[in-house]
């Protein structure tokens, strides 16, 4: 109820922003008290919801190590210089069912030279991984045997440790990862696509193409469960700030349709594609009735 009430507030006051900013003024001393009144009214929180639906119990476990039992791929995990802190390594010494090997990215070519099978993630500073999470790729692989490309949901820990600012994703959709960085960090990718295409030294959006447009879209698959923790300091938005333009531009130059990158510096990306002729025919729907005043600008010849 409190949340229906604040949500029809907000809607009132974006249509009258000359009364929005005048409340604002008003309320602006007392608004970092109010915040965690209002968190409180609107119902339980990230952290509780994840406490509740996706906490590793007991019987998860079982679940895993029976799911796993014959056989499961091994991870290379590679970090960033300096980025295996505590934090990280513990997520890592807790992975059920998987075994795996850190190293740093300075030592990744030699590791993976030598790295039979599996699979390879790459980790950022302070970033860290659900307990089941290599088990949770490592099932996603073996009920998608062509799967080269695995990615999963993410969310934020804030400087408390706290959970939040959960990014939960979309299927695979090559378009989007060309404007955005749509698959994030939680990513495992196919050891020998690695190895066979020289990934190993790209990283961020520009792996992600590289790989995704190596393997194939039928390759990619997405594991609908949030297994990977960005540290506090990372984006909070990294589908828009973490884009690569320069790899976007390779790859529509090699698939030689026509396609260009705009110079615009706004994110996501914008990308124009050539119009087919004859030319496709636009239905152009408008969510009103009554608005004369939208339905008559677009309506005019």
């Amino acid at each position: 109820m409190i949340g229906r009430i604040i949500a029809a507030l907000r809607a009132f006051l974006r249509r009258h922003p000359r009364l929005e900013r005048q409340i604002l003024a008003l309320i602006a001393p007392i608004i970092p008290r109010l915040i965690p009144v209002i968190n409180r009214l609107r119902g339980p929180d990230c952290e509780a919801w994840f406490a509740r639906y996706q906490a590793s119990t007991p019987e998860d476990d079982a679940a895993i190590l029976r799911a796993l039992a014959n056989s499961s791929p091994a991870f290379l995990v590679v970090v960033a210089p300096g980025a295996l802190g505590a934090a990280t390594r513990a997520s890592l010494r807790d992975q059920i069912a998987i075994s795996w090997r850190a190293v740093e990215a300075p030592d990744a070519a030699a590791a993976l030279a030598v790295f039979k099978g599996g699979f390879v993630m790459l980790l950022d500073q302070g970033e860290t991984l659900e307990r089941h999470a290599l088990a949770a790729f490592a099932i996603a692989a073996r009920r998608n045997p062509s799967a080269r490309v695995l990615y999963a949901d993410e969310d934020l820990r804030d400087a408390s440790g706290k959970r939040c600012a959960p990014w939960f994703k979309a299927a695979f959709d090559r378009l989007r990862l060309l404007q955005q960085a749509s698959l994030g960090s939680a990513i495992a990718f196919d050891a020998a696509l690695v190895r066979e295409h020289g990934l190993l030294e790209l990283r961020g959006h520009s792996l992600a193409l590289a790989a995704t447009n190596a393997a194939g879209e039928d390759a990619v698959h997405h594991v609908p469960s949030v297994l990977l923790h960005r540290s506090p300091d990372s984006a909070k938005a990294p589908w828009r700030t973490a884009t690569d333009p320069q790899a976007v531009r390779s790859i529509l130059a090699q698939d030689k349709l026509g396609a260009r990158l705009s110079e615009r510096t706004e994110r996501p990306l914008h990308i124009t594609w050539p119009l087919p002729a004859p030319a496709p025919l636009v239905s152009i729907i408008i969510p009103t009735r009554d608005r004369a005043n939208l339905l008559g600008p677009v309506s005019a010849p």
